[in-house]
């Protein structure tokens, strides 16, 4: 289990575990849902889960929320990326910002949860009802999420070319080749 919970590794621990956890005993204490099951490997994984569904809450509704009425800007993530190599601390700040957007978004779903349960009790929706919403939700949260996700991978792979890019040159520019041949020397 101690092996377990060291290669989760930060990020995950107080992005994922912490607010999943914190989110369950609150929901608990509310009496709004209870979700711990009692046993500690399947209460990790759950709150993990839990943490995880608020992570992405916070990515693609809190975050651009924010940007669209002037909390946050953000720069562009093609100079974070560039940034980050040169600097390793943006890393570790970047993670404490997305700690703190998914605290955000804990508590934004902490209310939300809360108004949920009012709202459903009071137009009476069946538990079949509940179940489709959840499902459909979460179905949508998470192709959103994979699109968001690929966006990045596209972008830091499109950096990562540059920058390959820029330590190339052309061989026939250095040596006595023929003009026709257009080789590239990379290291």
């Amino acid at each position: 289990m101690k092996e377990a919970l060291e290669k989760l590794g930060t990020y995950n621990l107080f992005n994922y575990l912490l607010p999943g956890c914190v989110f369950s005993v609150i929901a608990e204490h509310f009496k709004l849902l209870t979700i711990r099951q009692g046993e500690t490997i399947s209460d990790l994984f759950i709150f993990y889960f839990v943490g995880l569904v608020i992570s992405r809450i916070g990515s693609l509704i809190v975050e651009p929320a924010l940007k669209k009425v002037g909390v946050i800007k953000f720069g562009a993530y093609d100079d974070f990326v560039k940034a980050s190599a040169t600097d390793p601390k943006i890393e570790v700040l970047s993670e404490v910002n997305n700690m703190y957007r998914t605290l955000a978004a804990m508590f934004a779903s902490l209310a939300l949860l809360k108004l949920w349960t009012i709202l459903s009790t009071r137009i009476s929706l069946c538990d079949q009802t509940v179940q489709w919403c959840a499902i459909v939700g979460g179905t949508t949260l998470f192709i959103v999420s994979y699109r968001k996700q690929s966006a990045y991978v596209a972008t830091r792979v499109s950096v990562a070319s540059k920058k390959f890019d820029t330590h190339c040159w052309n061989a026939f520019e250095t040596a006595e080749l023929p003009r026709y041949l257009d080789v590239h020397i990379c290291f």
